[in-house]
């Protein structure tokens, strides 16, 4: 370095500064003013590759620059990357994976339950007595897991409970209710929770898969008149950590945690992603958007009619709507 230059190819160090050979910036080791990250981008340096901080396309290797990093986002680049457990989930960095995705740690999986390598749907929890154990889905049914429902039965619709007689199919509403043929879309949106289902289709759902709606502490149905208690329903037992809280989160309204109005989605949104939207506590910290994003039908009905289903009470509001 310092010897006479005209250019930087004169230079061993291929940087030739006010006539002299001098230290390259672009090779010092160090993240200089021009550079967006170190020892690259900037317009002067080799542009940045994947993961390093950029300014614009032309920073980077990868011509993407994505919220001032280059490539797509490291949590939604479609690659397992970083110290992920499967495609863009589990690891230190990236969010929990769903159910049947691949895991080596409880902390991998969304239910916090990593089982054979596979990342289990089922969170357990107790009674407020702490003497009864039953287990919760970690999220919504997503519309994926209804198609392989609907796949399943094939358009058979026998073997539902007598109530339930009426019901010849248990494909998802297309009109009526704020539901259209863009409502259910799995294909397309297998992570939105399904939508547009009855009460008899949900339970339909929740049998083939092995399940029920959530009911009395014990078995059966709620009692109508103790949907709102903590010690007889699964449902309310769950949204309040046993009774301890007035909501899945905590005792305070946090108006950005679940998929309500002020959360600003306008719609429903993929299950979990409200990351605010679980409980606290042990076991309730797996529960996700237990409040918001969409409606959930239980098994607590004040009446049975013969069309189907009577009103029915969904996280202590009464409702009578079709929609789940």
């Amino acid at each position: 370095m310092g010897a006479a230059c005209a250019a930087d190819s004169d230079c061993s160090t291929a940087w030739c500064e006010a006539g002299r050979c001098a230290q390259n910036p672009c090779n010092n080791g160090q993240h200089d003013g021009f550079e967006t990250d170190l020892d690259c981008g900037g317009g002067v340096c080799a542009p940045c590759s994947d993961g390093r901080a950029c300014l614009a396309a032309s920073d980077c290797s990868s011509a993407v620059c994505v919220s001032g990093v280059c490539g797509l986002p490291l949590c939604s680049n479609g690659v397992r990357d970083q110290d992920e457990s499967d495609v863009d989930c589990g690891g230190s960095i990236c969010r929990p994976c769903l159910a049947g995705r691949v895991c080596a740690l409880d902390t991998d999986c969304l239910s916090g339950r990593c089982e054979g390598g596979v990342c289990g749907r089922i969170v357990q929890i107790t009674d407020p007595s702490g003497t009864t154990s039953y287990g919760v889905d970690a999220t919504e049914v997503r519309q994926g897991s209804y198609a392989a429902f609907l796949a399943a039965s094939g358009g058979n619709t026998a073997g539902q409970s007598s109530y339930c007689s009426w019901n010849s199919s248990f494909q998802p509403q297309i009109s009526g209710g704020g539901c259209t043929s863009s409502t259910y879309t799995p294909s397309q949106t297998p992570e939105l929770p399904v939508v547009c289902v009855d009460w008899c289709d949900a339970a339909a759902y929740c049998a083939w898969a092995g399940m029920r709606l959530c009911g009395a502490m014990g078995g059966g149905a709620t009692p109508f008149s103790a949907f709102g208690q903590a010690s007889q329903s699964q449902w309310q037992n769950a949204c309040s950590e046993q009774g301890s809280v007035s909501y899945p989160y905590g005792d305070a309204l946090e108006p950005l945690a679940c998929n309500a109005a002020e959360f600003g989605a306008g719609r429903s949104v993929p299950v979990a992603e409200a990351n605010g939207c679980h409980g606290a506590a042990a076991g309730f910290s797996c529960l996700r958007d237990l409040s918001g994003n969409v409606w959930e039908w239980e098994d607590c009905c004040s009446k049975y009619k013969t069309y189907g289903i009577g009103s029915l009470t969904v996280f202590g509001v009464h409702r009578s709507s079709a929609n789940a």
